[in-house]
Formats: structure tokens, sequence, C-alpha cells
């Protein structure tokens, strides 16, 4: 049991150096849902009905993961964007 804020901080800052493959997942989980308000299976799901394809081009994207586009208000969610295409707007 931690006693304190700095025993939990140095728990937190053990326990990410040692799993940070757990660390990255649950921080895209968390983006995912805290800008999207999407979960990770919802996310997956948008790229399969896109066929990992931009929504204003069609071209699939080569360089990097497309991006999902939202209304930022919202966070209603559009479709997925290159990169291309998504600097353009």
């Amino acid at each position: 049991m931690r006693k304190n804020k700095e025993d939990t901080k140095k728990y937190l800052q053990n326990w990410r150096k040692r799993h940070p493959e757990l660390r990255k997942k649950w921080n895209k989980q968390h983006k995912l849902k805290s800008k999207y308000g999407l979960t990770h299976e919802e996310a997956e799901f948008l790229y399969f009905i896109h066929h990992d394809r931009c929504t204003i081009c069609q071209q699939p994207e080569t360089r990097r993961r497309l991006s999902i586009d939202h209304n930022h208000k919202t966070k209603a969610v559009r479709g997925l964007l290159c990169s291309t295409c998504n600097q353009a707007l």
C-alpha cells in the first residue's frame, strides 16, 4: 500500500518502465476514447468499413495510418483522411 503521493509517483514510474507495451496500448485506447469517443473495436471497424482508404481521395495511406476526421466540438467522427487531405482541410 502506498502511503503518500511520492510513493504513488514512484510506483507508477516503475510500473511504466516495466510495462511499456501495456502503457502504449492504454495511451492509444485513452486517446481514442477522449478525443473521438471511440473504443478500440469501433476504431478498427471504422478502418475496416473504409477499406483503409481516405474518405476524400479514396487512396490508401502509404506513409502512416489514416487520421480520424472528427468535429472538434461534438466529437462526431466524419471519416478517415490521408495526411495530404487532412492537411488540406
